[in-house]
């Protein structure tokens, strides 16, 4: 806002009627300024509502379509399997991976800030060690994933 907004008052001769004529002007330069900061305001709401629609977290992109857009994009189909939707801890992590996506970036991919983008790469590395530990563990004979916390099956011969 400019300076100017608001002049002295002016008290002129300093009789009651220039007193009252500067202080009838400085309330009009202050509704003048409220007025503009009102404006001021209306617009970094209207733009605040604008960043709040961006980082939706649903986004309106499906996991499955951000998913496939990951792996071409960042060139994943070795740490991101084809069937990562059948692994329980890989979905999670890009369950994750998508929420910070969303919240680092805005609906046509540029970012919302610095930080939070390189935040996101840096979720990303960690994010895909994980999952390709998610893949290469706990997958008995029959290939079904076990959880950590199952331990083996003495069920099965050569346990």
């Amino acid at each position: 806002m400019s300076e100017d907004l608001v002049r002295p008052l002016e008290v002129g001769d300093g009789t009651p009627e220039d007193l009252l004529a500067g202080v009838a002007r400085t309330t009009e330069d202050l509704v003048g300024a409220a007025n503009a900061l009102g404006r001021v305001l209306e617009e970094v709401l209207q733009r605040l509502e604008n960043v709040e629609s961006d980082t939706d977290p649903a986004q309106d992109v499906d996991l499955e379509e951000w998913v496939g857009w990951l792996r071409r994009a960042y060139h994943l189909s070795a740490p991101i399997p084809a069937d990562w939707r059948d692994v329980a801890g890989v979905q999670q992590e890009l369950q994750a991976l998508h929420a910070a996506w969303c919240a680092a970036y805005k609906k046509d991919g540029t970012p919302i800030a610095g930080t939070a983008a390189v935040a996101w790469h840096d979720s990303l590395d960690r994010a895909l060690e994980r999952m390709r530990r998610h893949t290469a563990r706990d997958e008995d004979k029959s290939g079904v994933e076990r959880p950590p916390w199952a331990g083996s099956s003495s069920a099965e011969p050569g346990d």
